[in-house]
């Protein structure tokens, strides 16, 4: 498939690796642990500006069939994706259209956070710090929210200290940001 840039993958073509992270866009890391899990991914939803999603899939008859059982979706033929409203309880739908092959930006875990700092009045600096912070914990650990034990935190904070070199005020705000959050989430760190 090398050289064939714009070509759909005929039905049950198989893309190497490199292809189906690069048009997924997630990491070849993140392909691989999946595979060896069995759960290729075949779905990933991204956030798209004005309360919109985006739907990236494979060329997949099964698939877009799927796709157009969601009310208010539009195909995006430049991007080469789909756009779906967002609504409150939309992933748990897609998850139960399309099953475990479903990625998930972490964006859609923090949307309670981010709801809860704005209406607590909170600066847009520390809000999109707050969900930097957040967003990149989770693709650090790797797990949904539901799965993170303290031993992900501790981790995730010695990474910061050694690999980033942050200093203490910048931890304070690290370790703030995870505290808000795993509050709104009804867990303690």
């Amino acid at each position: 498939m090398a050289g064939t840039k714009g070509v759909k993958p005929i039905m049950g073509e198989i893309m190497p690796l490199e292809e189906t992270a690069k048009y997924l866009k997630i990491g070849k890391s993140t392909l691989s642990k999946m595979a060896r899990e069995g759960k290729i991914p075949t779905v990933k939803i991204e956030p798209e500006r004005n309360d919109k999603i985006i739907i990236r899939i494979p060329y997949n008859r099964e698939l877009i069939k799927k796709i157009k059982m969601i009310s208010g979706r539009r195909w995006n033929p430049k991007g080469k994706y789909w756009e779906v409203p967002y609504e409150e309880g939309l992933i748990p739908k897609l998850q139960s259209l399309f099953g475990e092959n479903f990625v998930v930006d972490s964006y859609f875990y923090l949307i309670p956070l981010q709801k809860k700092l704005f209406i607590r009045k909170y600066s847009r600096s520390t809000i999109k710090s707050y969900m930097r912070i957040n967003r990149d914990f989770l693709l650090f650990s790797g797990k949904k929210p539901e799965g993170i034990e303290n031993e992900n935190i501790k981790g995730y904070l010695y990474y910061v200290v050694n690999q980033k070199k942050v200093a203490a005020p910048i931890l304070n705000n690290y370790i703030n940001a995870l505290e808000f959050y795993y509050e709104v989430k009804g867990s303690e760190i």
